[in-house]
């Protein structure tokens, strides 16, 4: 929340890169992630599912779908799986 306040208060990505001494892609991933659905945010907050879950979820605009695979995804065995595919997918 704090790139997405910072960003919102006119830094660029690389200002605040530099800021939180971070890369800029790590940047635009929070910036994304700030972005998602409330119930995305609190499972990555929770520690449910990893970023990588959470941007491939993002594209799911059906609340109740996307909560179902979010519950999927917080199981051990799933949120292995779901985290290799999406790091073949490039998403993390």
């Amino acid at each position: 929340r704090l790139v997405a306040r910072l960003l919102g208060a006119g830094l660029t990505v690389d200002q605040v890169a530099r800021q939180v001494r971070r890369t800029a892609a790590w940047v635009e991933g929070r910036a994304t992630l700030a972005g998602a659905p409330e119930d995305i945010q609190r499972a990555v907050h929770e520690r449910a599912i990893p970023l990588g879950v959470a941007y491939a979820l993002i594209a799911i605009d059906h609340e109740g779908y996307r909560r179902d695979l979010i519950e999927q995804a917080a199981h051990p065995r799933i949120r292995d799986e779901l985290w290799e595919e999406a790091y073949e997918l490039g998403l993390t």
